[in-house]
């Protein structure tokens, strides 16, 4: 009885011994695989870091390239005689500069005070929502001009 006892004792100590082998085997692939997971999680979340830089990075540099223009549009609306300097092609570039970056709202009625279009020849001319408080239109051939809502005062 004592040898049962003893045989039993001895397979299982095999089979602990077993069992050991397995999970000493297995536990690289383990580690492994748990290292390869968390590797990843983390080049992703550095990935989405430096993305995320890159676009405010991007972000700020159209924002100073807009100050700069709005800078140089400034210096040359505020030139003396830019009036009667400028031509009409350089005034509408400035206007549709003001537009896309939404310096000119559509949901307030713009004021043009001393708007000078003196001289032009443009076709289908749109004035909406806007106050034009002396206003010169002298010698300009304007067909097709649409005006809504625009209040006209000297």
């Amino acid at each position: 009885m004592n040898d049962n006892k003893r045989t039993e004792l001895i397979k299982k100590k095999f089979q602990w011994i077993h069992i050991c082998k397995l999970i000493l085997i297995a536990l690289p692939s383990i580690i492994f695989g748990i290292l390869t997971i968390i590797l990843t999680l983390q080049q992703n979340n550095f990935q989405q870091l430096i993305q995320k830089q890159d676009q405010e990075q991007i972000h700020e540099e159209n924002l100073r390239l807009i100050y700069q223009n709005y800078i140089n549009i400034s210096n040359i609306l505020f030139k003396k005689n830019f009036q009667s300097n400028e031509s009409f092609s350089s005034k509408s570039h400035i206007i549709l500069f003001l537009y896309e970056t939404h310096l000119l709202r559509s949901d307030v009625p713009l004021r043009l005070n001393y708007l000078y279009l003196a001289n032009i020849k443009a076709t289908h001319l749109i004035f909406q929502w806007c106050h034009l408080t002396n206003a010169n239109f002298d010698n300009s051939s304007i067909p097709f001009l649409s005006l809504s809502n625009v209040a006209i005062t000297n």
